[in-house]
């Protein structure tokens, strides 16, 4: 497995979390607010899983069925502490590891853990709020609102880098290569779509909010924290705006969109010549 460098290895992710919400809201009056999916599976042979699951559920807000054999996802709440969340995340993995253990089954985080099923994410779900509380989502149309665009725009620029940090191995890049599962495979954007990298889940203008789709169920959570929030200042500093807007497959020809890496080689090549991402993450480096 390819290591990260040593300066991406060496990051004091909770120093960078919080300086950039406080640049956030320096430059822009901008708080941010994220919640998260994380999904799983639970394997095993005629255990107690009804059990397992009201245990799981214990440490998250609650616990959905999803759509892969014996597939989960705990969800967990809003919250402008993205730090609390971080800590949250990385808590639940090892409650649900716990938990699925004492009643005799496995959980598995693997992103690709079986052939022809659907792969296991960690979603982020992203709204922004101004001084007011308000939701500056909210506003018009998808494409006519400033700050989505640009929220939008700015996380895709950065996603090619920060796949070398948010995928540690081989499985993880297995989820990006089966078309039809539900999972991001080019950079797109879209409506109420999950073949997506970024997905505008339907929902009432004041609850609007941007799902980041990109990260495997196994990535760390203060990093994924860390790209959100990096993509978000980049797009609102320098207006960043995005491709156009995918109705359907984004895999789809027609689109010809850029296709996401599929080694971890591929990665850290983008990682390195690009070089963006690489030079902000190593200014926090613990020494």
């Amino acid at each position: 497995m390819m290591k990260l460098p040593n300066d991406i290895r060496e990051l004091n992710t909770q120093e960078l979390i919080s300086h950039l919400q406080n640049e956030l809201f320096s430059l822009h009056g901008i708080k941010a607010k994220i919640g998260a999916e994380l999904e799983f599976y639970l394997v095993h042979q005629n255990e107690d899983e009804e059990a397992a699951l009201e245990k799981i559920a214990t440490k998250c807000l609650r616990v959905d069925k999803e759509r892969g054999w014996h597939q989960f996802e705990c969800i967990v709440e809003y919250t402008p502490d993205l730090i609390g969340l971080a800590e949250e995340l990385v808590e639940l993995k090892s409650h649900i590891t716990v938990s699925a253990r004492q009643h005799g089954i496995k959980a598995v985080f693997d992103a690709k853990p079986f052939d022809n099923d659907f792969g296991s994410g960690l979603h982020l779900h992203l709204s922004l709020h101004n001084k007011l509380g308000v939701n500056v989502f909210a506003d018009g149309t998808y494409e006519n609102n400033k700050y989505l665009q640009y929220v939008i725009g700015g996380i895709l620029s950065v996603t090619e880098e920060s796949v070398f940090l948010l995928c540690n191995n081989d499985n993880d890049f297995k989820r990006f290569q089966e078309k039809d599962f539900l999972a991001p495979t080019h950079l797109s954007w879209g409506g109420n779509n999950r073949s997506t990298i970024i997905r505008i889940p339907d929902s009432e203008p004041k609850f609007r909010r941007v799902e980041f789709r990109l990260p495997p169920a196994d990535s760390d959570p203060y990093l994924a924290i860390v790209t959100v929030l990096l993509g978000v200042l980049e797009g609102l500093n320098n207006e960043i705006t995005p491709p156009t807007r995918v109705f359907g497959n984004a895999f789809d020809e027609k689109y010809n969109l850029p296709m996401l890496p599929h080694s971890l080689e591929s990665a850290a090549e983008i990682f390195t010549s690009k070089g963006l991402v690489a030079k902000y993450l190593a200014r926090f480096r613990t020494n």
